[in-house]
């Protein structure tokens, strides 16, 4: 109802955590008056989004795999607990885990298959276990 009245507005603590560059997306897609809002093409030209959507390739830290297999190991009410509190850090706490994670996701689905992961691995020039 407030975006249609035209005064949204980016309240805390919802939005405490949100980058001023995601922000200010977010208020050019909402601008009530049709002549001053940007077209989806100018939208899609938006320095946030095309930050966010080419990562730099992060490095793969010596201990990935160790940790790998101890997240493996972990119960799934364990690994749900661990989703819960990442997805609580704030995109500056985890941009390189971001980075690396969409470097190793090739096909950009969103989950990482055993060959992105090997393949990954090979292209950092680490051993890959059996």
């Amino acid at each position: 109802a407030k975006v249609k009245d035209g005064s949204f507005e980016f309240r805390s603590p919802e939005w405490d955590g949100i980058s001023s560059g995601c922000k200010n997306l977010i208020t050019q897609m909402v601008t009530l008056d049709v002549s001053c809002r940007p077209s989806a093409a100018e939208l899609l030209q938006n320095p946030w989004l095309n930050f966010k959507s080419q990562p730099a390739i992060g490095p793969i830290c010596k201990n990935f795999m160790s940790r790998l297999k101890s997240f493996q190991a972990h119960t799934k009410l364990k690994k749900v607990v661990l989703t819960v509190v990442a997805q609580q850090l704030r995109d500056e706490q985890v941009e390189t885990l971001q980075n690396t994670f969409r470097a190793l996701d090739r096909n950009g689905d969103g989950t990482l298959s055993p060959q992105e992961v090997k393949d990954g691995l090979a292209s950092m020039g680490m051993k890959i276990p059996p």
